[in-house]
């Protein structure tokens, strides 16, 4: 029942991501479902940094790639936090704490921002408002006898 449960979770994340993003919006890791890393925007040769953000993770380096939707980057941390920044000036809209490192990049569809962290649960945020919807949970036990 369980399988059942995460399978029918999983079927909808990916319904709620197929709904199309405006042209500017790079909503998941390597852009879209077939994660292409492609976009027909066209790029300046002349790039300048407008601004950057420091979580307060302990490391210099992260895996989570950003996602951008909506006017706002999404982002995880090994500080345990997932964050929303402005995308205009990288100002913090908010953030919510997780159990755990999140090194997953978050993607996002229909204002919810869906994200996993090492805490070993699937979060899905509102995209204006932080509250959780605890998506999926299975415990460490599980996962280590599959392995």
């Amino acid at each position: 029942m369980h399988r059942i449960t995460k399978a029918l979770g999983i079927i909808a994340i990916l319904v709620l991501l197929t709904s199309v993003a405006q042209a500017s919006d790079w909503p998941m890791f390597h852009h879209d479902l077939r994660h292409t890393g492609y976009t027909t925007e066209k790029v300046s040769d002349e790039l300048e940094l407008l601004w950057s953000y420091e979580t307060g993770s302990c490391h210099d380096y992260y895996y989570s790639s950003p996602a951008v939707a909506d006017g706002k980057v999404f982002v995880g941390s090994y500080d345990g936090k997932i964050y929303c920044l402005d995308e205009d000036d990288g100002s913090l809209i908010w953030s919510y704490l997780t159990g755990d490192d999140v090194d997953s990049s978050p993607a996002v569809a229909d204002g919810k921002v869906f994200v996993g962290s090492n805490d070993h649960n699937i979060y899905c945020l509102d995209e204006m408002n932080p509250e959780l919807e605890k998506l999926a949970e299975e415990p460490y036990e599980r996962i280590k006898e599959r392995m």
